[in-house]
């Protein structure tokens, strides 16, 4: 059956990307859900556990050389979350710096320098069906997705907290189990200058240092008029399609070469 993302139901599933908490490991599909009727998307369960940042050891604030930086649009996350390269890391900011051994908190397998961005293993029309937005496709979620009057009507009636993927259990090789409830990384601002906000386990806004692991269970918009199809087992897809990225005009094409028009 073909339709539209536009059309779909709240709490629709759509199979988009493939990701492995492990670049050793194959990546596995990553299941969304729809969340709002303007097609917003969340993963249906943390996909990783990874830093907000990295200690920034050139950076003249102690707070941000010990705790790593809060500021969510410079974040090592973000810019991770929407890379598709396999060498993703570039610095965003003078004292930046990437998310290795020596710069994160190691007891929860932290380092993410050396693996592959998260978009790496999606194909091209799929994030071309994301929504670009000042920049980014992929975002972390604020705590008004999931409270408050402007809630995602998908948590109206389904719970909140986020479990883990069988990818991540298996390979992060972590305390959770599939029943566990993993606490994760929010966009918001956070009260206290050197932590991030993250939503705990039992739900409720907290904060936490940025050099810290937490659950990442990332958020999209897709364009509403993106063709999807369903599968056998009530999954949808993204309909493939040829991406016009690199057509121009005749006009465009003369002037590239160096050449006069006829």
């Amino acid at each position: 059956m073909e339709t539209t993302v536009g059309k779909l139901k709240i709490g629709a599933p759509l199979a988009m990307g493939r990701y492995s908490v492990s670049r050793d490991a194959d990546p596995a599909p990553i299941v969304w859900l729809k969340g709002a009727p303007n097609s917003d998307f969340i993963t249906e369960f943390a996909v990783d556990y990874l830093p907000f940042d990295a200690m920034e050891r050139e950076n003249p604030s102690r707070q941000y050389y010990y705790s790593g930086n809060p500021d969510y649009t410079t974040s090592n996350l973000l810019q991770f979350l929407n890379s598709d390269q396999e060498d993703w890391y570039e610095p965003t900011h003078q004292y930046d710096a990437p998310p290795v051994r020596n710069n994160v908190n190691d007891r929860y397998r932290a380092p993410y320098k050396d693996h592959y961005g998260f978009l790496c293993f999606f194909e091209e029309y799929e994030i071309e069906s994301i929504a670009d937005n000042a920049g980014s496709r992929i975002r972390l979620p604020v705590h008004g997705c999931f409270s408050g009057e402007n809630k995602f009507p998908l948590f109206r009636k389904k719970g909140i907290r986020a479990r883990a993927t069988e990818d991540f259990i298996e390979n992060k090789r972590l305390s959770f189990t599939g029943t566990s409830y993993v606490p994760i990384w929010l966009a918001d601002r956070s009260e206290y200058e050197e932590s991030a906000c993250i939503m705990a386990r039992n739900g409720d806004t907290n904060w936490q240092r940025p050099v810290y692991a937490c659950g990442v269970r990332p958020v999209c918009t897709l364009h509403p008029d993106t063709a999807v199809v369903r599968d056998a087992d009530g999954l949808y897809h993204i309909k493939p399609r040829n991406v016009d990225r690199y057509l121009c005009t005749d006009e465009e094409l003369f002037e590239l070469l160096g050449m006069a028009q006829p």
